[in-house]
């Protein structure tokens, strides 16, 4: 099973959910990079062997942090919170999401991101998993 981090970002609700779901998690604020830039704390979580879960979609746009997720051989999921999808929604995605995770983290190598969108309202209700996005690095 994979071990993630949390970026802060996500609050403590979907630190909570996804630890009662089993997930093996940290957070920034419990490795101390609360407030630290993106640049700085990509490669000291890659260097954990943690794959990164994020709500900042930006990462991939803005070049330096891009260039941090590669050069770090990181493993970076974002997510979407909105008004659609509440944050505790976008916890219990991930939770219904884990075997698809699990099964992209074993077959792809780092470093990459991606995007973990929300399924429509029906099979999110059935518990379904959400869509896998592989966002280009090169």
């Amino acid at each position: 099973m994979a071990r993630y981090f949390l970026d802060e970002n996500l609050g403590r609700s979907v630190e909570s959910i996804l630890r009662n779901a089993g997930f093996d998690v940290v957070t920034s604020r419990g490795l101390g990079m609360i407030g630290m830039a993106d640049i700085e704390w990509i490669p000291r979580v890659a260097a954990l062997g943690r794959v990164i879960i994020t709500a900042d979609s930006r990462i991939r746009l803005v070049p330096a942090e891009k260039a941090a997720v590669t050069t770090a051989v990181a493993r970076l999921i974002t997510v979407k919170v909105n008004k659609a999808a509440t944050v505790r929604d976008v916890a219990n995605n991930v939770v219904n999401s884990r075997a698809l995770l699990e099964r992209f983290i074993a077959k792809n190598a780092a470093p990459w991101i991606v995007s973990l969108s929300m399924p429509n309202e029906r099979d999110y209700a059935l518990g379904r998993p959400g869509r896998l996005s592989q966002n280009k690095l090169g």
